[in-house]
């Protein structure tokens, strides 16, 4: 098996994309699959998926079926995983962001973008064109019908949707 791309170290885990051999038997090119390492490059999740996004918290949201340059609600489902590789939200997302707390995700399904926690309980509907994640003091940047404002930790609208962008 060997490395081919990495990123940085975060809390002494790494995301790492690896690959059997560049070529399959009928030669055509091998997909490689990225997993997260710890700092004696022992894997913790394996290399069995096509994307992952680590921030450095207990949790970490897979994807399987990515596939680079696609549209992101064409390649592949994301969901979340411990550090011991146990699924704790199913892989049925076709888009998400991790929140700094590592227990609140932005995610799209079924074209609409709402807000889960580590259990896949919805916090904020699926309803919205796009949410970002929350701001120091909470605000939560989102768009709907093509306008953008903002939500509070509850999704209630503290910033009327009117705006061509927010900041």
């Amino acid at each position: 098996m060997m490395i081919i791309d990495t990123y940085p170290f975060i809390n002494g885990k790494a995301v790492v994309w690896v690959k059997d051999s560049v070529f399959t038997e009928d030669n055509s090119p091998v997909v490689a699959k990225c997993g997260l390492i710890n700092n004696i490059d022992e894997f913790i999740i394996p290399p069995i998926y096509d994307n992952i996004q680590y921030i450095g918290t207990d949790t970490v949201a897979v994807n399987i079926g990515f596939k680079e340059g696609k549209k992101y609600q064409y390649s592949g489902r994301w969901g979340i995983v411990d550090l011991n590789n146990q699924i704790l939200v199913p892989l049925k997302y076709t888009d998400m962001i991790c929140w700094e707390d590592g227990i609140m995700f932005s995610a799209e399904y079924r074209r609409k973008w709402g807000v889960i926690n580590i259990k896949g309980e919805v916090i904020i509907p699926f309803k919205f064109d796009w949410i970002s994640w929350p701001d120091k003091n909470g605000n939560i940047p989102a768009c709907k019908a093509g306008k953008y404002g903002c939500l509070n930790m509850k999704g209630n609208v503290i910033l009327s949707f009117v705006y061509d962008s927010v900041t």
